[in-house]
């Protein structure tokens, strides 16, 4: 595992045996502790700017999803999968990737592009 500068998250190499990284898949990750402060390695690293900007992102997502949901139920589009509940997990993968980054979006993704700043 390497371990970047002081204070961030250890991320394994691309190519590593995946005996060596085996208790990564069964460890719990804790975010918040009881008292709903954050904690962890990753906790303080964002600016005030950037946590904003990701609150924008997700009531943007909410905004597009119910538009889209609308839509969907009116018949104007054939197919439409909601995604209430679940904005932060695409709008943060998307700020976690690097430009360039591959990514294969599924069902409840579009944060992927919101988070993108795609018009």
């Amino acid at each position: 595992v390497t371990i970047p500068k002081a204070g961030s998250v250890p991320r394994p190499e691309i190519d590593v045996d995946p005996r060596t990284i085996r208790d990564m898949a069964f460890s719990i990750i804790r975010v918040l502790n009881r008292a709903g402060e954050a904690v962890g390695p990753w906790a303080g690293l964002l600016s005030d700017e950037e946590l904003l900007e990701g609150l924008r992102n997700m009531m943007r997502l909410r905004t597009f999803d119910a538009r889209m949901q609308m839509a969907q139920r009116q018949g104007k589009t054939s197919f439409y999968m909601q995604h209430l509940g679940e904005e932060a997990v695409s709008c943060a993968f998307r700020k976690a990737l690097k430009p360039g980054d591959m990514n294969f979006p599924t069902y409840r993704q579009a944060g992927l592009l919101i988070a993108d700043g795609y018009p």
